[in-house]
């Protein structure tokens, strides 16, 4: 009896151990390669698809560049910007202001502020 009520207490206190344990870190977010800009919403500045796919029917790339040391170029109509970003944080450092960045269910990446969302498809690799 002592040694079943010995090897019960051992079991016990084995998981009580392993339900204290620590979560394993969730593994960063991949964002490096080539997004396009398919549209963006800003209020006043809003673009939608038909009105990126235009600027791209005129020879003009919107897109974003993500390189894995965490440094970034965004190029719109010519126009380019660097920027930086941290995966585990799922945020964005453009021109001095932190944004979020999160994957919605379309697997389109969005980068939110304040002052609204623009939506980015991966290109796919050539």
């Amino acid at each position: 009896m002592k040694r079943f009520l010995s090897l019960a207490l051992a079991l016990i206190l084995i998981f009580a151990l392993a339900a204290c344990g620590k979560e394993a870190a969730p593994e960063p977010v991949d964002y490096t390669g080539t997004y396009d800009v398919i549209k963006i919403d800003a209020g006043e500045a809003s673009a939608d698809e038909e009105a990126m796919q235009q600027l791209r029917d005129l020879g003009y790339e919107a897109i974003l560049s993500f390189a894995a040391d965490g440094t970034g170029l965004m190029s719109i109509a010519g126009e380019e910007n660097d920027f930086t970003y941290d995966a585990e944080a799922g945020t964005i450092n453009m021109n001095g202001a932190d944004s979020k960045m999160e994957f919605n269910e379309e697997g389109q990446l969005l980068i939110s502020d304040g002052g609204g969302t623009m939506y980015l498809e991966k290109r796919t690799e050539e």
